[in-house]
C-alpha cells in the first residue's frame, strides 16, 4: 500500500473499505478527505460510535467485520475531531499489536517507534501519514 493506494473518503462504500482491509495482512485501510467539504461515509461512521471503539461493517453477503475508525488529519483538517494526537498513537498502537502478532517485529522492540522496521512501515510502505482516516480491522 503506497500513497496512490489512498482511498479518497469521498468514494468509499463499505463494500471498498472491506476489501481494502482484505488487501493487506495488516487489515488496514486509509483514506484522504479531499477538498470536498461534503460528509462523507468516514464522517457518519465516526458518529455512530465513539472513537476507538469497534464498529461492525457489513459486505453485501452479511459478514460482519469488526473494524476501528481513527480519524488522523494529517492530509486535510477534519470537523470536529479533537484529540488527534491521541488518535493517532492509539491507531499506531493497534497496528503495531498486529504487526508483532503477525511476527514481523524481529527486534522484539516494545515501542512502535523504537522500531525503524515499523517506522519504515509506517512512512514508506503505507504512507500513513498522508491520510485522514484508519480504518483496521480488530482481529
Amino acid at each position: 500500500m503506497t500513497e496512490e493506494n489512498i482511498r479518497p473518503a469521498a468514494q468509499a462504500t463499505i463494500e471498498s473499505i472491506l476489501n481494502d482491509l482484505k488487501q493487506n495482512d495488516l487489515g488496514i485501510a486509509l483514506l484522504k478527505r479531499g477538498e470536498s467539504k461534503k460528509i462523507n461515509l468516514l464522517d457518519i461512521l465516526l458518529k455512530k460510535v465513539a472513537i476507538g471503539n469497534a464498529q461492525m461493517l457489513t459486505d453485501q453477503d452479511g459478514k460482519q467485520v469488526a473494524v476501528k475508525i481513527w480519524p488522523l488529519a494529517y492530509a486535510h483538517q477534519l470537523r470536529s475531531v479533537s484529540g488527534l494526537t491521541k488518535n493517532r498513537r492509539k491507531a499506531i498502537q493497534q497496528l503495531f499489536e498486529k504487526w508483532t502478532a503477525l511476527g514481523y517485529n524481529k527486534e522484539h522492540i516494545e515501542v512502535p517507534f523504537s522500531s525503524n522496521s515499523f517506522s519504515k512501515l509506517l512512512h514508506d510502505e503505507l504512507s500513513f501519514t498522508k491520510a485522514d482516516y484508519a480504518v483496521i480491522r480488530v482481529d
